[in-house]
């Protein structure tokens, strides 16, 4: 209220006030004109003039409301914009929606040199985003790091309760989306210099998230069971943004909960030794593949 006051004496004009307060005058003055000349001419002292005087001191009026209580209103809705905007402009928060579908992934994978995914499992987006995945892949100097939960993961069967699966069934989930990423990699199909990562994790995990280089998509999980439309945030690279916070976060998981299971720069592929049974068809004969060519180069 203080800094509304001070920023509205400011802006305040008093000439503006004074002027007004002078067209009242001349008005009053007019219409008392009018009411003393009005028998000796009917027509302009009588109507015109009076029409006038209404004119004018209806203009000096709406100057004294503008300055005094319009603009008051005026100062504190540009205070609290400005106050919103910092706020924003500190959190980083460039979009918010109430449907995390509502988002272009498709441009956004093409566009991006680095991604990072922190999810449940996340098997419908991967598999819908299947060929614009491969192809990042595919070119030079990309990466892709994919961060889940470990089916040993304390929080897994509060995790597949809230979601309404059995806890086989969002392990499978899991394996299903750790399979579409890694297969470009399994293949030979990966670019000059790209890479993926898959690493698991026993963190709990609260949001889920979406890094494409300097933009973050942050999903929400509920507390109860009830289906409703998922908000998205969206975070860019600032100093001091939530983007930092959210950023410091996920490293921390995997840092100190994490562990990695593939990594193609790195020669790391566990997969059959930690997804055992829940092992994908498509993932199996991939593997079994490989393993077959490399006993064969090993005997040759």
């Amino acid at each position: 209220m203080r800094e509304v006051t001070r920023l509205h004496g400011l802006l305040l004009s008093w000439r503006t006030v004074v002027a007004a307060l002078a067209l009242m005058i001349v008005a009053f003055l007019l219409l008392w004109t009018s009411e003393k000349l009005a028998d000796w001419n009917p027509l302009w002292f009588g109507k015109v003039l009076p029409a006038f005087a209404a004119v004018v001191g209806t203009s000096g009026v709406f100057a004294i409301v503008y300055e005094l209580l319009v603009r008051r209103q005026q100062t504190r809705y540009v205070l609290e914009s400005l106050d919103l905007r910092e706020a924003l402009i500190r959190s980083g928060l460039d979009d918010v929606s109430t449907n995390y579908m509502d988002y272009d992934y498709a441009s956004r994978i093409k566009k991006a040199h680095e991604i990072v995914l922190f999810v449940l499992y996340a098997q419908t987006w991967i598999a819908r985003y299947t060929v614009e995945i491969t192809k990042h892949l595919e070119s030079p100097g990309k990466s892709l790091v994919l961060c889940v939960p470990a089916f040993g993961n304390p929080f897994l069967p509060a995790l597949a309760k809230q979601f309404r699966y059995s806890e086989e069934d969002l392990r499978k989930r899991i394996a299903d989306s750790i399979a579409n990423v890694v297969q470009p990699a399994l293949s030979g199909r990966l670019g000059k210099g790209s890479s993926v990562r898959v690493i698991w994790h026993q963190s709990r995990p609260a949001y889920s998230m979406y890094k494409f280089d300097d933009c973050l998509l942050v999903g929400t999980y509920y507390a109860s069971s009830a289906r409703r439309r998922s908000p998205m945030f969206e975070f860019i690279d600032v100093p001091g943004s939530m983007f930092e916070e959210f950023n410091a976060d996920l490293n921390q998981v995997m840092a100190d909960e994490g562990t990695t299971i593939f990594d193609s720069a790195n020669s790391i592929n566990r997969l059959e030794e930690v997804l055992t049974d829940k092992v994908p068809a498509s993932l199996a004969k991939i593997l079994d593949k490989d393993r077959k060519e490399k006993t064969k180069t090993a005997q040759g």
